[in-house]
């Protein structure tokens, strides 16, 4: 489906109304709150049905002034002296949705904040994700995980496949003070191919001094954001060719270059699940303390074998550069 511009709306902002106007039913603007002529008649229309369906059965319905009445049929007369009930209840409804509509346009605020000019694919949304996604949102009143939610609808309205079902009832259940402790733990996120990891927190390869102690692991893999299986390995194997590797921690990335015939060389990790490694995604990346990057490196320097930290910047010609900021070949002094 091609998502064309909206009055001068850039196209990824577009698609994000047009998936928003599908879980919810209202049409954003730029300042996401507008709503156009047709759907505003639509509404009506809609409402006007829904009244005419209700009229006859066990409660009177009205609409008037863009609200709508409901007072069910008093049963007998001890509930019909109780007229107060009936306005309490449209309160408290009127209370709840309310603030259901804030948390969705909160949510949607953010999206439209993390989005950008990138390429944003053709491709719709699964229709069960839309719905799950804004049946969870409604509920999101913390500004933190609105602001995760947030990203989360971004991400996959630019690329939709981001994230999967799994992760947003994961994250229904996480509290702010474990997402909080999530983001503070994959600052130190190693990441090679596909393969999300931290050092394994003994020996003390994970020091207090970065403030990641291990009741924080055993926490994330009690809610499934950390793999629960010991003795699991990042390998450089043995090549009878010779091979550069680069790995992402941070801010920053490990350019590693291996000549043929390399020994085997192997260090124990903890392995973030698939959905730790979606949730991933979503924090935002800072610069990690060197000590940490170094205790990684020191388990790789091998005769012939150069371990720079840098960074890759694209070219003008769409390639990619390396800057080396650091030569981590050699044991610090």
């Amino acid at each position: 489906m091609e998502f064309k511009d909206l009055a001068g709306i850039s196209k990824p902002l577009t698609k994000l109304l047009s998936v928003v106007a599908s879980g919810t039913g209202k049409v954003f603007h730029a300042s996401l709150k507008r709503k156009t002529a047709d759907a505003a008649a639509y509404e009506i229309k809609t409402i006007a049905a829904a009244v005419s369906d209700c009229q006859g059965q066990d409660a009177l319905v009205s609409y008037k002034d863009g609200k709508v009445s409901i007072k069910p049929t008093p049963p007998n007369k001890a509930m019909a002296l109780d007229t107060n009930i009936v306005e309490r209840a449209s309160s408290r409804v009127e209370f709840q949705e309310t603030k259901r509509q804030h948390n969705i346009e909160s949510v949607v605020q953010y999206a439209a904040d993390s989005m950008d000019e990138e390429q944003v694919s053709n491709e719709e949304l699964d229709e069960d994700w839309v719905s799950r996604f804004f049946r969870t949102a409604e509920d999101i009143s913390s500004e933190h995980m609105q602001y995760l939610w947030g990203k989360i609808l971004a991400g996959e309205v630019t690329h939709p496949g981001t994230y999967s079902l799994r992760t947003l009832e994961t994250l229904k259940n996480i509290t702010q003070k474990e997402s909080l402790l999530f983001s503070k733990v994959a600052k130190y996120a190693f990441t090679f191919n596909s393969l999300s990891f931290l050092l394994q927190p003994d020996k003390g390869q994970l020091l207090s001094s970065v403030g990641v102690t291990f009741a924080d692991i055993l926490l994330l893999r009690d809610i499934g954001l950390l793999s629960a299986v010991d003795g699991v390995h990042f390998e450089m194997c043995l090549l009878g060719h010779e091979e550069t590797s680069e790995v992402e921690i941070g801010t920053d990335r490990l350019k590693i270059f291996r000549p043929a015939n390399s020994p085997f060389q192997s260090i124990k990790i903890v392995a973030f699940t698939e959905l730790g490694s979606e949730l991933l995604k979503l924090v935002d990346k800072k610069p990690v303390e060197d000590m940490y990057i170094e205790i990684f490196a020191s388990h790789f320097r091998n005769e012939g074998t150069t371990i720079h930290k840098g960074k890759f910047s694209k070219l003008d010609d769409g390639s990619t550069h390396f800057k080396s900021e650091k030569d981590l070949t050699t044991t610090p002094e």
